[in-house]
Protein backbone atom coordinates (compact mmCIF):
# COMPACT_ATOMS: atom_id res chain seq x y z
CA UNK A 1 0.00 0.00 0.00
CA UNK A 2 1.47 3.24 -1.06
CA UNK A 3 1.33 6.24 1.38
CA UNK A 4 1.86 9.69 0.86
CA UNK A 5 3.16 12.27 3.56
CA UNK A 6 -0.40 13.58 4.01
CA UNK A 7 -1.65 10.04 4.70
CA UNK A 8 -3.86 9.83 7.87
CA UNK A 9 -2.66 6.60 8.31
CA UNK A 10 1.19 7.47 8.25
CA UNK A 11 0.58 10.77 10.33
CA UNK A 12 -1.09 8.19 13.11
CA UNK A 13 1.88 5.68 12.93
CA UNK A 14 4.40 8.37 12.88
CA UNK A 15 2.95 10.22 15.99
CA UNK A 16 2.50 6.58 17.84
CA UNK A 17 6.28 6.45 17.37
CA UNK A 18 7.49 9.67 18.48
CA UNK A 19 4.97 9.27 21.73
CA UNK A 20 6.78 6.23 22.55
CA UNK A 21 10.09 7.18 22.35
CA UNK A 22 9.34 10.64 24.20
CA UNK A 23 8.12 8.71 26.78
CA UNK A 24 11.06 6.27 26.95
CA UNK A 25 13.20 9.54 27.10
CA UNK A 26 11.36 11.16 29.69
CA UNK A 27 11.04 7.69 32.00
CA UNK A 28 14.57 7.15 31.63
CA UNK A 29 15.45 11.13 32.49
CA UNK A 30 13.13 10.90 35.46
CA UNK A 31 14.73 7.17 36.71
CA UNK A 32 18.65 8.96 36.42
CA UNK A 33 17.58 12.01 38.46
CA UNK A 34 15.80 10.22 41.18
CA UNK A 35 18.80 7.62 41.03
CA UNK A 36 21.02 10.32 41.80
CA UNK A 37 19.31 11.92 44.69
CA UNK A 38 19.76 8.87 46.57
CA UNK A 39 23.03 8.39 45.96
CA UNK A 40 23.80 11.80 46.67
CA UNK A 41 21.91 12.01 49.84
CA UNK A 42 23.24 8.70 51.04
CA UNK A 43 26.89 9.43 50.01
CA UNK A 44 27.07 13.30 49.46
CA UNK A 45 29.89 15.83 48.93
CA UNK A 46 32.57 16.34 51.49
CA UNK A 47 33.42 19.79 53.10
CA UNK A 48 36.03 20.28 50.17
CA UNK A 49 33.68 19.69 47.81
CA UNK A 50 35.38 16.37 46.40
CA UNK A 51 35.71 13.44 48.74
CA UNK A 52 32.59 11.50 49.46
CA UNK A 53 32.14 10.73 53.35
CA UNK A 54 32.69 6.90 54.47
CA UNK A 55 30.10 4.77 54.00
CA UNK A 56 28.23 3.98 57.54
CA UNK A 57 29.26 0.93 59.70
CA UNK A 58 26.93 -1.63 59.75
CA UNK A 59 24.80 -1.75 62.27
CA UNK A 60 26.32 -2.19 65.76
CA UNK A 61 23.04 -0.94 67.84
CA UNK A 62 23.73 2.44 67.52
CA UNK A 63 21.93 4.83 64.84
CA UNK A 64 24.29 5.33 62.12
CA UNK A 65 25.30 9.57 61.79
CA UNK A 66 22.72 11.42 59.79
CA UNK A 67 23.59 12.21 55.97
CA UNK A 68 25.00 15.45 55.56
CA UNK A 69 24.11 17.37 53.05
CA UNK A 70 25.65 19.76 50.47
CA UNK A 71 23.96 23.17 48.95
CA UNK A 72 25.97 24.27 46.17
CA UNK A 73 25.08 27.88 45.45
CA UNK A 74 23.22 29.26 42.20
CA UNK A 75 25.31 32.32 40.31
CA UNK A 76 22.29 34.02 38.56
CA UNK A 77 22.35 37.89 37.13
CA UNK A 78 20.20 39.28 40.04
CA UNK A 79 19.28 43.25 38.76
CA UNK A 80 18.09 46.08 41.54
CA UNK A 81 14.98 47.04 41.57
CA UNK A 82 15.53 50.24 40.59
CA UNK A 83 15.74 49.58 36.70
CA UNK A 84 12.93 49.24 34.80
CA UNK A 85 12.98 48.25 31.16
CA UNK A 86 11.40 51.03 29.14
CA UNK A 87 7.54 51.01 28.13
CA UNK A 88 8.40 53.86 25.51
CA UNK A 89 11.07 55.18 22.87
CA UNK A 90 11.03 58.77 23.95
CA UNK A 91 13.88 60.43 25.40
CA UNK A 92 15.98 63.62 25.72
CA UNK A 93 19.92 64.79 25.78
CA UNK A 94 21.43 65.54 28.91
CA UNK A 95 24.31 66.64 30.10
CA UNK A 96 26.39 65.89 33.50
CA UNK A 97 25.57 70.24 34.00
CA UNK A 98 22.28 68.72 34.01
CA UNK A 99 22.25 66.36 36.78
CA UNK A 100 20.67 66.77 39.61
CA UNK A 101 18.91 69.59 39.18
CA UNK A 102 15.57 71.07 38.77
CA UNK A 103 15.58 70.54 35.06
CA UNK A 104 16.48 66.69 35.52
CA UNK A 105 13.46 66.33 37.56
CA UNK A 106 11.50 67.80 34.95
CA UNK A 107 11.91 64.93 32.91
CA UNK A 108 9.34 62.43 34.89
CA UNK A 109 6.71 65.04 34.59
CA UNK A 110 7.91 64.99 30.84
CA UNK A 111 7.11 61.30 30.70
CA UNK A 112 10.27 60.73 29.02
CA UNK A 113 11.93 57.28 30.03
CA UNK A 114 15.43 57.86 27.79
CA UNK A 115 18.25 59.70 28.54
CA UNK A 116 21.47 60.15 26.44
CA UNK A 117 24.70 60.99 28.73
CA UNK A 118 28.40 61.86 27.36
CA UNK A 119 30.54 59.94 29.46
CA UNK A 120 34.53 60.80 29.34
CA UNK A 121 37.29 58.52 29.28
CA UNK A 122 39.53 61.52 30.15
CA UNK A 123 37.89 62.18 33.45
CA UNK A 124 37.71 58.53 34.54
CA UNK A 125 41.39 57.72 33.66
CA UNK A 126 42.87 60.91 33.15
CA UNK A 127 46.43 59.03 33.17
CA UNK A 128 47.17 55.45 32.26
CA UNK A 129 46.14 53.47 35.73
CA UNK A 130 44.39 49.68 36.53
CA UNK A 131 40.92 50.06 37.02
CA UNK A 132 41.20 50.05 40.81
CA UNK A 133 42.74 53.76 40.07
CA UNK A 134 39.65 54.99 37.71
CA UNK A 135 37.95 58.04 39.00
CA UNK A 136 34.17 57.32 38.86
CA UNK A 137 32.69 59.20 41.42
CA UNK A 138 30.15 61.77 39.66
CA UNK A 139 29.15 58.93 36.80
CA UNK A 140 28.15 56.82 40.08
CA UNK A 141 26.10 59.44 41.41
CA UNK A 142 24.57 60.39 38.13
CA UNK A 143 23.62 57.11 36.79
CA UNK A 144 22.28 56.16 40.23
CA UNK A 145 20.06 59.37 40.07
CA UNK A 146 18.71 57.93 36.62
CA UNK A 147 17.55 54.98 37.93
CA UNK A 148 16.18 56.72 40.80
CA UNK A 149 14.21 58.35 37.86
CA UNK A 150 13.27 54.77 36.08
CA UNK A 151 15.45 56.43 32.81
CA UNK A 152 16.86 54.29 30.64
CA UNK A 153 20.59 55.43 29.91
CA UNK A 154 22.58 55.80 26.68
CA UNK A 155 25.85 56.66 27.07
CA UNK A 156 27.88 57.92 24.54
CA UNK A 157 31.46 56.82 25.05
CA UNK A 158 33.99 60.00 23.96
CA UNK A 159 37.00 62.64 25.59
CA UNK A 160 39.79 59.79 24.70
CA UNK A 161 42.79 61.30 27.25
CA UNK A 162 45.66 62.41 25.74
CA UNK A 163 47.85 59.74 26.60
CA UNK A 164 45.63 57.04 24.26
CA UNK A 165 44.29 59.41 21.36
CA UNK A 166 45.36 62.43 19.24
CA UNK A 167 41.74 63.18 19.47
CA UNK A 168 38.72 62.69 21.86
CA UNK A 169 36.53 60.33 19.62
CA UNK A 170 39.50 59.45 16.99
CA UNK A 171 41.94 56.38 16.69
CA UNK A 172 44.00 55.35 19.55
CA UNK A 173 46.54 55.89 18.16
CA UNK A 174 49.02 56.69 21.28
CA UNK A 175 48.81 53.39 23.33
CA UNK A 176 47.50 50.08 22.82
CA UNK A 177 43.74 48.91 22.16
CA UNK A 178 44.09 46.74 24.86
CA UNK A 179 43.76 49.88 27.23
CA UNK A 180 40.34 50.91 25.80
CA UNK A 181 38.99 46.92 26.36
CA UNK A 182 40.12 47.14 29.54
CA UNK A 183 38.51 50.24 30.06
CA UNK A 184 35.18 49.22 28.72
CA UNK A 185 35.42 46.17 30.37
CA UNK A 186 35.43 47.63 34.05
CA UNK A 187 32.69 49.83 32.98
CA UNK A 188 30.28 47.46 31.88
CA UNK A 189 31.06 45.54 34.85
CA UNK A 190 30.47 48.92 36.94
CA UNK A 191 27.07 49.19 35.46
CA UNK A 192 25.67 46.04 34.88
CA UNK A 193 23.71 45.92 37.89
CA UNK A 194 24.76 42.09 38.37
CA UNK A 195 25.54 42.50 41.91
CA UNK A 196 29.86 42.12 41.11
CA UNK A 197 32.38 44.71 41.26
CA UNK A 198 29.00 47.12 40.86
CA UNK A 199 29.03 50.77 41.86
CA UNK A 200 27.09 51.64 44.76
CA UNK A 201 23.57 51.16 44.76
CA UNK A 202 24.29 49.24 41.20
CA UNK A 203 22.80 51.24 38.59
CA UNK A 204 22.58 49.50 35.19
CA UNK A 205 23.63 50.76 32.18
CA UNK A 206 21.82 48.79 28.78
CA UNK A 207 23.70 51.07 25.92
CA UNK A 208 26.62 52.36 25.14
CA UNK A 209 27.04 54.38 21.89
CA UNK A 210 30.75 54.48 20.60
CA UNK A 211 31.46 58.11 20.11
CA UNK A 212 29.35 60.56 18.53
CA UNK A 213 29.20 61.42 14.47
CA UNK A 214 32.07 58.89 13.75
CA UNK A 215 31.64 59.80 9.93
CA UNK A 216 33.21 63.29 10.63
CA UNK A 217 36.14 64.03 8.72
CA UNK A 218 36.82 67.56 9.28
CA UNK A 219 39.69 68.22 11.54
CA UNK A 220 38.55 71.45 13.27
CA UNK A 221 34.95 69.23 14.21
CA UNK A 222 37.32 66.21 15.38
CA UNK A 223 39.42 69.12 17.46
CA UNK A 224 36.16 70.19 19.13
CA UNK A 225 34.84 66.66 20.21
CA UNK A 226 33.12 65.05 16.88
CA UNK A 227 34.28 61.42 15.85
CA UNK A 228 36.81 61.31 13.09
CA UNK A 229 36.51 58.36 11.16
CA UNK A 230 34.73 59.45 8.06
CA UNK A 231 37.62 58.12 5.59
CA UNK A 232 38.83 55.39 8.39
CA UNK A 233 35.61 52.90 8.47
CA UNK A 234 37.21 49.81 8.49
CA UNK A 235 39.08 51.11 11.68
CA UNK A 236 36.12 52.07 13.05
CA UNK A 237 35.22 48.49 12.29
CA UNK A 238 38.27 47.13 13.86
CA UNK A 239 37.44 49.61 17.30
CA UNK A 240 34.20 48.22 17.65
CA UNK A 241 34.86 44.55 17.11
CA UNK A 242 37.76 45.08 20.06
CA UNK A 243 34.75 46.96 22.66
CA UNK A 244 32.00 44.53 21.56
CA UNK A 245 33.99 41.47 23.03
CA UNK A 246 35.14 43.56 25.67
CA UNK A 247 31.56 43.84 26.68
CA UNK A 248 30.76 40.56 25.67
CA UNK A 249 33.16 39.07 28.16
CA UNK A 250 31.00 41.01 30.72
CA UNK A 251 27.60 41.22 30.05
CA UNK A 252 25.34 39.08 27.44
CA UNK A 253 22.95 42.01 27.82
CA UNK A 254 24.10 45.41 26.91
CA UNK A 255 23.68 46.32 23.84
CA UNK A 256 26.44 48.43 21.59
CA UNK A 257 25.35 51.43 19.50
CA UNK A 258 27.31 52.27 16.38
CA UNK A 259 27.70 55.72 16.73
CA UNK A 260 25.26 57.56 15.96
CA UNK A 261 26.04 58.83 12.48
CA UNK A 262 25.03 62.48 11.24
CA UNK A 263 24.95 60.95 7.57
CA UNK A 264 23.41 63.97 6.09
CA UNK A 265 25.74 67.21 5.46
CA UNK A 266 28.13 65.11 3.61
CA UNK A 267 31.51 66.60 1.88
CA UNK A 268 30.43 67.25 -1.54
CA UNK A 269 27.99 69.50 -0.21
CA UNK A 270 30.58 71.13 1.42
CA UNK A 271 30.20 69.23 4.87
CA UNK A 272 31.86 67.60 7.08
CA UNK A 273 30.27 64.18 6.71
CA UNK A 274 31.39 60.75 4.09
CA UNK A 275 28.61 59.15 2.21
CA UNK A 276 30.72 56.03 2.47
CA UNK A 277 31.40 55.49 5.52
CA UNK A 278 28.72 52.96 6.83
CA UNK A 279 29.30 51.30 3.69
CA UNK A 280 32.67 50.88 4.35
CA UNK A 281 32.12 50.26 8.35
CA UNK A 282 30.12 47.19 6.89
CA UNK A 283 32.55 45.94 4.37
CA UNK A 284 34.69 45.50 6.62
CA UNK A 285 32.39 43.33 8.84
CA UNK A 286 31.69 46.02 11.40
CA UNK A 287 27.59 44.80 11.70
CA UNK A 288 29.35 42.27 13.41
CA UNK A 289 30.37 44.31 16.49
CA UNK A 290 27.27 46.19 16.89
CA UNK A 291 23.81 45.97 18.07
CA UNK A 292 22.00 48.71 17.02
CA UNK A 293 22.18 51.34 13.86
CA UNK A 294 22.24 54.54 15.84
CA UNK A 295 21.40 57.93 13.78
CA UNK A 296 20.53 61.62 13.91
CA UNK A 297 17.88 63.00 11.55
CA UNK A 298 17.46 67.19 11.46
CA UNK A 299 14.72 68.24 9.49
CA UNK A 300 16.66 70.81 7.38
CA UNK A 301 18.04 67.66 5.67
CA UNK A 302 14.48 66.07 4.94
CA UNK A 303 15.10 66.63 1.31
CA UNK A 304 17.50 64.13 0.93
CA UNK A 305 15.21 61.16 2.39
CA UNK A 306 12.21 61.85 0.72
CA UNK A 307 12.27 59.62 -2.00
CA UNK A 308 11.99 57.05 1.01
CA UNK A 309 9.67 58.35 3.01
CA UNK A 310 8.31 61.33 4.97
CA UNK A 311 11.19 63.13 7.43
CA UNK A 312 12.34 60.68 9.87
CA UNK A 313 10.61 57.75 8.15
CA UNK A 314 12.60 58.12 4.76
CA UNK A 315 16.09 58.56 6.43
CA UNK A 316 15.27 55.11 8.16
CA UNK A 317 13.65 52.89 5.42
CA UNK A 318 17.52 54.59 3.17
CA UNK A 319 19.48 53.37 5.98
CA UNK A 320 18.08 49.84 6.35
CA UNK A 321 18.72 49.49 2.81
CA UNK A 322 21.97 50.16 2.92
CA UNK A 323 22.35 47.33 5.52
CA UNK A 324 20.11 45.10 4.04
CA UNK A 325 22.51 45.61 0.78
CA UNK A 326 25.45 44.12 3.09
CA UNK A 327 22.85 41.45 4.39
CA UNK A 328 22.98 43.05 7.75
CA UNK A 329 19.41 43.38 9.61
CA UNK A 330 19.60 45.58 12.68
CA UNK A 331 16.92 47.45 14.95
CA UNK A 332 17.51 51.51 14.57
CA UNK A 333 17.92 53.98 17.40
CA UNK A 334 17.88 57.95 17.00
CA UNK A 335 20.04 59.60 19.28
CA UNK A 336 19.73 63.07 18.15
CA UNK A 337 16.97 65.22 16.86
CA UNK A 338 15.47 68.59 16.96
CA UNK A 339 14.65 71.67 15.75
CA UNK A 340 15.00 75.14 17.79
CA UNK A 341 12.34 78.00 18.92
CA UNK A 342 14.04 80.61 17.55
CA UNK A 343 16.19 82.45 14.72
CA UNK A 344 13.80 82.20 11.79
CA UNK A 345 11.44 79.70 13.89
CA UNK A 346 8.91 80.05 16.66
CA UNK A 347 7.90 77.99 19.46
CA UNK A 348 4.65 77.11 17.88
CA UNK A 349 7.39 75.29 14.61
CA UNK A 350 9.35 73.72 16.99
CA UNK A 351 6.27 72.29 18.44
CA UNK A 352 5.17 71.23 15.10
CA UNK A 353 8.23 69.45 14.31
CA UNK A 354 8.37 67.97 17.60
CA UNK A 355 5.39 65.86 16.92
CA UNK A 356 5.60 64.83 13.63
CA UNK A 357 9.12 63.42 14.48
CA UNK A 358 7.60 61.71 17.20
CA UNK A 359 4.91 60.40 15.46
CA UNK A 360 6.86 59.27 12.62
CA UNK A 361 9.34 57.79 14.43
CA UNK A 362 6.64 55.34 16.26
CA UNK A 363 5.21 54.28 12.47
CA UNK A 364 9.45 53.86 11.88
CA UNK A 365 9.79 51.19 15.16
CA UNK A 366 12.66 52.31 16.38
CA UNK A 367 14.25 51.50 19.53
CA UNK A 368 14.48 55.07 20.66
CA UNK A 369 14.14 58.62 19.48
CA UNK A 370 15.94 61.46 21.58
CA UNK A 371 15.25 65.47 21.20
CA UNK A 372 17.96 67.29 21.68
CA UNK A 373 17.98 68.73 23.93
CA UNK A 374 16.46 69.58 27.56
CA UNK A 375 17.55 73.16 27.84
CA UNK A 376 18.48 75.51 26.14
CA UNK A 377 22.05 76.47 26.40
CA UNK A 378 24.06 80.49 25.94
CA UNK A 379 26.78 78.25 23.99
CA UNK A 380 24.96 77.84 21.29
CA UNK A 381 22.53 80.56 18.67
CA UNK A 382 20.21 77.42 18.49
CA UNK A 383 17.45 77.00 21.45
CA UNK A 384 16.37 73.95 20.55
CA UNK A 385 15.72 72.81 24.47
CA UNK A 386 12.49 72.02 25.73
CA UNK A 387 13.52 74.09 28.58
CA UNK A 388 13.99 77.78 28.60
CA UNK A 389 17.76 79.10 30.16
CA UNK A 390 15.73 79.83 32.97
CA UNK A 391 14.63 76.00 33.14
CA UNK A 392 11.02 76.92 32.50
CA UNK A 393 8.87 74.60 30.25
CA UNK A 394 8.38 76.25 26.74
CA UNK A 395 5.29 75.19 24.67
CA UNK A 396 7.50 72.03 22.90
CA UNK A 397 8.01 70.77 26.17
CA UNK A 398 3.90 70.31 26.82
CA UNK A 399 3.75 69.26 22.70
CA UNK A 400 6.44 66.37 23.87
CA UNK A 401 4.07 65.41 26.88
CA UNK A 402 1.32 65.09 24.65
CA UNK A 403 2.87 62.61 22.47
CA UNK A 404 4.42 60.72 24.90
CA UNK A 405 0.93 60.22 27.00
CA UNK A 406 -1.16 59.50 23.37
CA UNK A 407 2.26 57.27 21.72
CA UNK A 408 2.88 55.34 25.00
CA UNK A 409 0.61 52.73 24.46
CA UNK A 410 -0.15 52.78 20.96
CA UNK A 411 -0.11 50.35 18.26
CA UNK A 412 0.48 51.75 14.61
CA UNK A 413 -1.99 50.61 12.63
CA UNK A 414 -2.09 52.28 9.03
CA UNK A 415 -1.41 55.33 7.23
CA UNK A 416 -4.63 57.70 6.06
CA UNK A 417 -5.54 57.11 2.58
CA UNK A 418 -5.94 59.40 -0.16
CA UNK A 419 -9.20 58.14 -0.33
CA UNK A 420 -9.82 59.02 3.43
CA UNK A 421 -8.59 63.04 2.87
CA UNK A 422 -8.83 64.17 -0.69
CA UNK A 423 -5.44 65.37 -0.59
CA UNK A 424 -2.21 64.23 -1.33
CA UNK A 425 -0.57 67.02 1.28
CA UNK A 426 -2.27 65.64 4.35
CA UNK A 427 -0.51 63.07 6.08
CA UNK A 428 -1.92 61.25 9.27
CA UNK A 429 -1.23 58.19 10.84
CA UNK A 430 -4.13 55.95 13.11
CA UNK A 431 -3.17 54.14 15.63
CA UNK A 432 -5.12 51.56 18.15
CA UNK A 433 -4.70 52.70 22.14
CA UNK A 434 -7.11 50.25 24.00
CA UNK A 435 -5.74 52.21 27.19
CA UNK A 436 -6.98 55.64 26.12
CA UNK A 437 -9.89 57.17 28.01
CA UNK A 438 -11.93 58.78 25.08
CA UNK A 439 -11.79 56.17 22.64
CA UNK A 440 -9.52 52.80 21.49
CA UNK A 441 -8.41 54.78 18.39
CA UNK A 442 -6.42 57.81 17.57
CA UNK A 443 -5.64 59.37 14.32
CA UNK A 444 -2.63 61.83 14.33
CA UNK A 445 -2.98 64.45 11.25
CA UNK A 446 -1.06 67.36 9.86
CA UNK A 447 -0.73 69.38 6.67
CA UNK A 448 2.52 69.79 4.68
CA UNK A 449 1.57 72.25 2.33
CA UNK A 450 1.15 75.21 5.13
CA UNK A 451 -2.89 75.05 4.45
CA UNK A 452 -5.66 74.18 6.33
CA UNK A 453 -7.66 71.44 4.43
CA UNK A 454 -10.90 69.53 5.37
CA UNK A 455 -12.30 66.17 5.19
CA UNK A 456 -15.00 63.60 6.13
CA UNK A 457 -15.09 61.22 9.12
CA UNK A 458 -17.44 58.93 8.94
CA UNK A 459 -18.46 58.86 13.15
CA UNK A 460 -21.15 60.42 14.55
CA UNK A 461 -18.70 62.65 17.05
CA UNK A 462 -15.12 63.21 17.53
CA UNK A 463 -12.92 64.59 20.18
CA UNK A 464 -10.10 66.85 18.71
CA UNK A 465 -7.09 67.72 20.62
CA UNK A 466 -4.71 70.46 19.89
CA UNK A 467 -0.70 69.36 19.86
CA UNK A 468 -0.73 70.69 23.34
CA UNK A 469 -3.66 68.89 24.85
CA UNK A 470 -6.47 71.01 24.96
CA UNK A 471 -9.64 69.15 23.42
CA UNK A 472 -12.74 70.01 21.56
CA UNK A 473 -15.72 67.49 20.53
CA UNK A 474 -17.21 67.87 17.20
CA UNK A 475 -20.60 66.38 16.00
CA UNK A 476 -22.01 65.17 13.27
CA UNK A 477 -24.13 68.07 12.58
CA UNK A 478 -22.06 70.72 13.05
CA UNK A 479 -21.61 71.32 9.54
CA UNK A 480 -25.31 71.89 9.01
CA UNK A 481 -26.02 68.38 8.06
CA UNK A 482 -26.77 65.52 9.86
CA UNK A 483 -25.47 62.36 7.51
CA UNK A 484 -23.08 60.50 9.42
CA UNK A 485 -19.96 62.42 8.79
CA UNK A 486 -18.12 64.43 10.91
CA UNK A 487 -16.63 67.39 9.57
CA UNK A 488 -12.33 67.81 10.33
CA UNK A 489 -10.55 71.04 9.33
CA UNK A 490 -6.50 70.03 9.84
CA UNK A 491 -3.59 72.58 8.95
CA UNK A 492 0.28 72.25 9.52
CA UNK A 493 -0.30 72.09 13.08
CA UNK A 494 -0.77 68.54 13.84
CA UNK A 495 -3.85 67.49 15.68
CA UNK A 496 -4.90 64.33 17.22
CA UNK A 497 -8.57 62.67 17.13
CA UNK A 498 -10.44 59.98 18.71
CA UNK A 499 -13.84 58.84 17.34
CA UNK A 500 -15.86 58.50 20.85
CA UNK A 501 -17.48 54.99 21.44
CA UNK A 502 -21.02 55.18 22.37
Amino acid sequence: MSVTLNDPHRISVLHRRTYLTLALGVGLTVLLVFQAMLTFTANPLSADGGTPWPAPAKDNGTLPPAPTQLYLPTVRHVYPLLYMPPSNPFGVQVYSNNIPSRAYSETERLGVEWIRLPIYWSQIEPVNTTPEHYRWGQWDSFLRYANQQHLNVILTFTGNPEWAATFPAGPIDRTDISELEEFFGAMVERYNGNGFEDAPGSPVVRYYEIYNEPDNADILHAEAGWGYWGHNGAGYADLLKHVYKAVRRHDDQTKVLMGGLAFDWFEEDGGPFVREFLDDVLNAWGGRYFDILDFHYYPAFADKWAAYGPGIRGKANYLQSRMAWHHVYKPLLCSETGWHSNVDSTPSTQSQYLVKIMTRSTVAELEAVIWFRLTDTETSPYFSGLLDLQDRPKPAYQAYQTAINVLSDAQYDRPLSYFETHSQEVEGYHFTAPDLPVSSDVTIAWTNDGITHTFSVPTDRLVVMDMYGNGESINDADDGEADGQTTLHVGPDPIYYFEVLR
